[in-house]
């Protein structure tokens, strides 16, 4: 790469070059030929990194932390690793090693050892995975992948180039000393010395012919060129200092080094092993060799690297990166994020109760059914343990090829959370997957393209039921941990643990060991509770046993405020107030929390302390009402804080909403003098509100105030809607324009006798003037531009990005009788490219261009308000009602896809009725010239798109209004066999109800019956048969061409 070129993305290193020790890192960083600057560094991500190239190649060198070695400290990094650099495709371990001497090996200090597969072992065996019996015997237990193809051809590659020239390590190590001098200390060989402890070295258990071993064995001759040797590795969590052990492991296997971090990622990460020998892995261990043998250990990495071409990666590159892209669009929801947001919050010492139960313990080792359930009060932990078990799954993960896979109902402010949790656990399985090396099966990449590539189709709940199926049975062995199941609906809850429990009733290609834990209060919604769903499953309560973590949690909460504001200096008075709070708790952390705050916030003086501990609320209810009584209601803005805070789309950072609750829906003006201090806006909500020291945003204490606050709705309106609309309508943000510039363009014209010769007429004319391609000139005309421009910089306002993305979501109910419906009919209806303040893109530059988009935008987001004011415009709507849509990607390609197709399609019952019937009694089939019948992708008329989609409502709303049952497609399907080649059978039977032409055939002769077996639908196949008139005595006889299947009778 060339110094002037850009530097590369994290998306454009495709090697990790992992290290353990310093030293390490310091000898790779001394191979690279460039080094880059570093990155930021994301959220999930704790590891530092050493960017840079070899050869052609970006590396992300690593190291673990400090004093931090071994197997799962290798997993942990090797797991950041590739989720901040999502084109990894694989690693290499490279450091020193403890090798195993004698003449039939004849390993020295600062030769090279690489991992290579035998028959039996893929290079790497982890030598304490196994039993050690009593005679010393090792039994082993578990079996490593091995090293990635394209490594293993490059090493055969080396070693033929080695076996011919020689390698030039020696020289590579020279050459690198002298570039960096300050190396030598650390890094030059050691002078020529003898073994200090040659009792060590049972070379007599290598061979019974060995000659007699000598007091003194002169090791290391300093002359010799390095050696590489190829072979079995040994790797553990404890370094290896029992010479007879590694002489007998060794001689049972094969052992050529003993290491400590390789088995920690061969399974889960493509990996190849590289070991300089520092030492003779038994107990005289020295430092002295570490350095040189970390070099040449890194020069033969850098070796290696140059037998790799840069296509063998490129290519793999290239289809990687397109799964990774797919990924990213599955859901906005980061798992990751929120759990190490919830993570923190747990205090070292508490959840030992629950993850020490004998229950948990059987479940975690899959002993034991596959459910487990966790109950509690409101506010006793239940998330806290659920980060716990999430962090001891992946604990357990790091040695085993187990997904862990986990969803928190936290603040997320959508209409359906069982889509979200589907999205959730299908990106986790879909990113264990690739992080695995285990290819995804073409149905399932179908199935993702399809929904989330380039021309994608939105996905509804069926379609992720329909996706997770797949994944969940090609993880055969996961945990999965679902937090806060009683903030879901009745409907909601019960639909989805019953998916849930039918996935494991099920059987799968492979033996099921998958689990699931399940953490809710002790009813869910409907009075309902999980044991309802999941038949004699173990039951951990919170209740009565998490004293001991409540006492952990006042003792720390006390002592921490105690540093910031002594409350009191009676130590007597303060051992009170934990023994009340300890005993008054009944169990839950965030009644604790909130006295604790309390005290803190109102108390003055010890009697005031005194009188408060001998009146403590009872419950969170009652905690809840105080709270509120102690807020000035009578001030707006602690009003809007609330209000914010509850039914924001997302939480807002505390910058967002101190300018959020400082201006009014009846303000029409903004002035910045009039934002509070961010303590007002946190204080003045009597410890209801806290700000998120993690990412600074502001949330509820917990999701339990939300539903207090829903339950009195007299406290908070919700105006989410009407208060963007103001903010948006301020004259800040209104269309800015520059003065009017002057600018050339440059313009080709014909010559005046090129026009005469081209005039019909005289052929004398013609004659005199005759055309010439070449007779033109050019001229530079001046043309006046006026652009829209900014007259302040977006940045000086906080809340101006969450209004733009949101203020649409927010006003899906606004009506007319709102008193800041002109201004929202404004907002919609006038271009702004200043704030570029629309969701909607136009087409182009004109009123009309801006409409069209608005009435499309409003059809897919299923926007009402939005799509009653384009059908208020008569002179309008006439003009674009049948004009295809632009910029939709979500339902494949949209050439010729009016609003009517697409509100089929995706089963917007709502506004195919606005659409075939405007306002309140004419029909816009009749007025705006709405066609239904109108064809559009594959000659698909609008009920044979919603057929084809399933949309049971849409489909019965088209044929009441008129639609035509037999229409056929450019195949000359109907809209029948359609749907039962999908496997729609409501839609099918709505049809056939209707009267649709089951014995309709398409143009390859096949009928409605024919398609449904084609396609493996059996109870629609089934229906077909039973419905009255039907003739399924046919036989399909497949056109040239088609896909050839048996004959259907």
């Amino acid at each position: 790469m060339g110094e002037s070129e850009n530097y590369p993305r994290y998306e454009d290193y495709a090697i990790a070059w992992l290290c353990a020790l310093p030293v390490e890192m310091a000898a790779a960083e001394a191979m690279l030929d460039q080094r880059h600057p570093d990155l930021p560094t994301k959220h999930h991500d704790s590891n530092t990194y050493v960017l840079g190239r070899v050869q052609y190649h970006n590396v992300v060198i690593a190291c673990l932390p400090c004093g931090v070695y071994g197997t799962v400290s290798a997993a942990r990094i090797a797991t950041e690793i590739r989720f901040t650099f999502p084109s990894i495709q694989f690693g290499l371990m490279v450091g020193i090693g403890g090798g195993v001497p004698g003449p039939q090996t004849n390993i020295r200090l600062g030769d090279v050892v690489v991992s290579k597969p035998s028959r039996e072992f893929g290079g790497v065996v982890q030598y304490d995975s196994g039993k050690l019996l009593e005679s010393r015997h090792f039994v082993r237990t578990g079996v490593l992948n091995k090293p990635p193809t394209v490594l293993l051809t490059a090493i055969s590659r080396l070693q033929a180039a080695h076996m011919l020239r020689g390698n030039g390590l020696s020289d590579l190590v020279c050459s690198t000393l002298n570039m960096y001098p300050l190396m030598k200390e650390t890094f030059q060989c050691p002078e020529k010395r003898k073994d200090e402890n040659p009792e060590c070295l049972d070379w007599q258990a290598f061979s019974e012919t060995s000659p007699k071993r000598k007091d003194n064995v002169d090791l290391e001759k300093t002359n010799k060129p390095i050696a590489v040797h190829y072979g079995l590795i040994a790797s553990g969590d404890k370094v290896m200092k029992d010479d007879k052990l590694r002489d007998q492991l060794a001689r049972e296997y094969g052992f050529l080094c003993f290491e400590m971090e390789a088995a920690g990622l061969m399974d889960n990460f493509p990996c190849l092993v590289i070991r300089g020998i520092s030492d003779y892995a038994d107990s005289a261990k020295c430092k002295d060799w570490q350095g040189y043998a970390s070099l040449t250990a890194a020069a033969y990495t850098r070796e290696l690297l140059s037998s790799v071409h840069v296509n063998q990666i490129s290519e793999n590159l290239k289809e990687f990166q397109i799964d990774e892209a797919l990924l990213s669009q599955i859901t906005s929801y980061d798992h990751e994020k929120v759990h190490q947001r919830l993570a923190q919050k747990r205090l070292m010492g508490t959840t030992q109760w629950f993850l020490q139960s004998p229950d948990f313990q059987l479940w975690i080792s899959g002993k034991a059914t596959p459910f487990l359930w966790c109950s509690g009060k409101i506010g006793s932990g239940k998330t806290i343990i659920a980060t716990a078990v999430v962090e001891e799954a992946r604990l357990r993960s790091s040695k085993v090829k187990v997904a862990t896979v986990f969803f928190y109902f936290d603040e997320q402010q959508v209409n359906d959370q069982r889509s979200l949790v589907l999205s959730s656990f299908i990106k986790q399985l879909c990113e264990f997957l690739i992080r695995t090396s285990v290819p995804l099966p073409p149905e399932v990449e179908e199935i993702l393209r399809r929904h989330f590539g380039p021309s994608r189709q939105i996905p509804d709940l069926e379609d992720f039921k329909s996706l997770f199926t797949h994944l969940f049975y090609l993880v055969p062995n996961a945990i999965y941990v679902l937090d806060g199941l009683d903030s879901l609906e009745q409907d909601h809850v019960k639909s989805l643990l019953t998916y849930f429990g039918s996935l494991f009733r099920k059987p799968g290609r492979s033996p099921l060991h998958s689990r699931a834990l399940f953490l809710s209060r002790d009813h869910l919604a409907g009075n309902t509770t999980v044991s309802m769903f999941f038949t004699n499953i173990p039951r951990i309560s919170t209740s009565g046993n998490v004293t001991e973590d409540i006492r952990i949690y006042i003792e720390d909460s006390i002592a921490e405020k105690m540093v910031f504001n002594k409350l009191t200096m009676d130590d007597s008075l303060v051992m009170d107030m934990k023994s009340v709070l300890t005993r008054e708790s009944s169990g839950m952390f965030l009644w604790v929390f909130l006295q604790i705050e309390i005290l803190w916030d109102t108390c003055v003086s010890d009697a005031e302390i005194q009188h408060a501990l001998t009146a403590l609320p009872k419950d969170l209810e009652e905690t809840y009402r105080r709270c509120v009584q102690r807020m000035n209601l009578q001030d707006p803005r602690i009003l809007r804080a609330l209000i914010w805070t509850r039914f924001a789309a997302k939480s807002l950072h505390i910058e967002e909403l101190q300018e959020a609750v400082a201006f009014s829906v009846y303000d029409t003006s903004w002035e910045r003098q009039r934002i509070p201090r961010s303590d007002f806006v946190i204080g003045s909500c009597a410890n209801l509100l806290v700000l998120d020291s993690s990412d600074n945003h502001v949330r509820f204490a917990h999701t339990s105030i939300s539903q207090f606050l829903d339950n009195n709705r007299d406290y908070i309106p919700g105006c989410c809607g009407e208060l963007c609309i103001a903010y948006l309508s301020f004259s800040d943000f209104s269309l800015q324009l520059d003065r009017p510039t002057t600018q050339t363009a440059k313009t080709f014209l014909p010559e005046p006798s090129w026009l005469l010769a081209t005039l019909s007429g005289s052929q004398i004319i013609k004659n005199l003037f005759p055309v010439s391609k070449d007779q033109t000139h050019s001229v530079s005309l001046p043309l006046r531009f006026i652009h829209a421009s900014l007259a302040r910089p977006r940045e000086q306002y906080k809340f101006l990005h969450y209004a733009t993305q949101h203020w649409t979501r927010h006003t899906k109910s606004i009506t007319s009788g709102s008193g800041l419906y002109n201004k929202f009919t404004r907002l919609a209806l006038t271009i702004n490219d200043s704030w570029n303040i629309h969701p909607w893109t136009s087409g182009g530059r004109s009123h009309l261009s801006h409409i069209h988009a608005l009435f499309g935008w409003a059809v897919k987001e299923c926007h009402q308000p939005l799509l009653l004011l384009v059908l208020g415009l008569n002179n309008v709507t006439q003009h674009i009602v049948n004009i295809p849509l632009l910029g939709f990607h979500d339902i494949g390609s949209v050439e010729d896809l009016t609003p009517l197709h697409y509100a089929a399609m995706r089963g917007h019952l709502r506004i195919v009725c606005e659409l075939l019937q405007s306002g309140e009694t004419v029909e816009l089939l009749l007025v705006h010239g709405a066609e239904i019948e109108h064809k559009g992708i594959g000659s698909l008329s609008p009920l044979a798109s919603a057929a084809r989609m399933g949309r049971v409502a849409v489909v019965h709303l088209l044929i009441q209004k008129g639609a035509f049952l037999e229409d056929v497609d450019d195949k000359g399907r109907t809209p029948l066999i359609r749907a039962a080649e999908q496997g729609h059978e409501e839609t099918t039977r709505v049809l056939l109800a209707h009267g649709a032409d089951h014995n309709a055939s398409d143009d390859e002769g096949r009928t409605a019956l024919i398609a449904a077996t084609q396609y493996g639908r059996l109870k629609i196949a089934k229906l077909l048969v039973e419905h009255k008139e039907c003739k399924p005595h046919c036989r399909w006889i497949p056109q040239r061409g088609t896909r050839q299947i048996p004959g259907t009778t």
